[in-house]
């Protein structure tokens, strides 16, 4: 039997068996160990809301009287958060990027027509039926990218040409770490020769690697998510705590979301209030901005300013007279070297800051 048939299984030995079972008297009838019965249990109780209640003292597992012939197994098994991976998938294997791993691809909208069937989903109605319409941005690197990702597996140094914020050139050679998808965007985390130290960069700012035959200097993964952890704010040990106030259409939306883990939401009126720790301020103030006009920061005042300066931004920007500016010329290209002797040599200048923020 599959998970689903097992589960299926344990619903029917609840309703219609009279006494109570115990967790080894479960596990022989499924012909599976305990521990896998347990988690069984507890994905029914977690995922499928069945109301199966344990006594201590017998160590057995039963429906309440009261819910034997009123539960329902759900008809369709998948939840909102499966659903959306599910259309996802399936969208990107209907339209597949041309290259060499289409072929490749195709027998996975197979699997996933499969996996649908189990669940007793007809693929013809999901596909017709259900859809998402999140825009994905498409990312236009000009090459950069496929010689990064090679250096980074293959463990490879690299040398790096990249504009700052304020458009300056800089080259450097640096050890990449870890390639981040992150908010839309691609962050590079690397230990930077030069300035012996972990820096992040936007992919987007790259305007030319050069991977060479050195090998890249490893760093503990331990220091690299420490790292990333500072720059996002995860490593906050008391965060301040972020209140926010929604109306009309995105109070009931957001009332339905889950934003963190620790997050308390409660109505007044026809608001809802939502309080959550201030973890990874650019995170959330995308969040934030993707609901405006309908939300207002209430706490703490520093993020609360930091929104209205950003919008205070934005109302002078399109304040102002349209500006044509001249198109930036194209000067995006990857060239690979065999060795170091032929890497370009590095500029006196010092390096700006280009901490990465999504």
């Amino acid at each position: 039997m599959n998970k689903l048939q097992q589960i299926e299984r344990l619903h029917q030995l609840f309703t219609t068996r009279r006494r109570r079972l115990s967790l080894t008297d479960l596990a022989t009838d499924l012909a599976i160990e305990p521990e896998d019965c347990q988690r069984l249990l507890d994905q029914m109780k977690e995922q499928l809301a069945s109301p199966i209640e344990f006594c201590s003292g017998s160590q057995t597992y039963a429906y309440p009287d009261q819910a034997c012939g009123r539960y329902k197994l759900p008809k369709c098994w998948l939840n909102a958060d499966e659903f959306f991976q599910v259309i996802a998938l399936g969208q990107q294997l209907k339209q597949p990027p041309a290259g060499l791993l289409q072929e490749d691809l195709a027998p996975m909208g197979a699997a996933l027509e499969a996996a649908l069937r189990k669940r007793k989903i007809s693929q013809h109605q999901f596909s017709r039926r259900i859809k998402t319409s999140d825009y994905q941005p498409q990312y236009r690197f000009y090459g950069v990218f496929g010689d990064l990702c090679a250096a980074l597996l293959d463990r490879r140094q690299l040398t790096i040409n990249y504009c700052d914020a304020d458009r300056q050139s800089h080259t450097d050679n640096i050890c990449p770490q870890l390639l981040l998808q992150r908010n839309h965007s691609w962050l590079l985390t690397y230990w930077c020769q030069r300035g012996r130290q972990l820096r992040c960069l936007d992919v987007a700012r790259l305007d030319s690697v050069i991977v060479l035959a050195d090998r890249a200097r490893e760093i503990a993964p331990k220091n690299v998510e420490h790292f990333l952890g500072n720059q996002f704010g995860h490593n906050q040990k008391q965060p301040l705590t972020a209140h926010l106030c929604f109306s009309d259409e995105s109070a009931f939306q957001v009332a339905k979301q889950s934003w963190h883990p620790e997050q308390q939401g409660e109505w007044q009126g026809d608001r809802y209030h939502l309080r959550l720790p201030l973890i990874d301020q650019d995170q959330l103030l995308g969040q934030v901005l993707a609901h405006l006009p309908n939300v207002q920061v209430l706490q703490p005042a520093p993020f609360a300013q930091r929104v209205t300066h950003l919008l205070q931004q934005a109302l002078n920007l399109h304040s102002q007279p349209t500006v044509t500016d001249t198109p930036r010329a194209n000067t995006h290209h990857t060239v690979l070297v065999a060795n170091k002797a032929d890497e370009p040599t590095l500029p006196e200048q010092s390096e700006l800051p280009m901490q990465a923020r999504a």
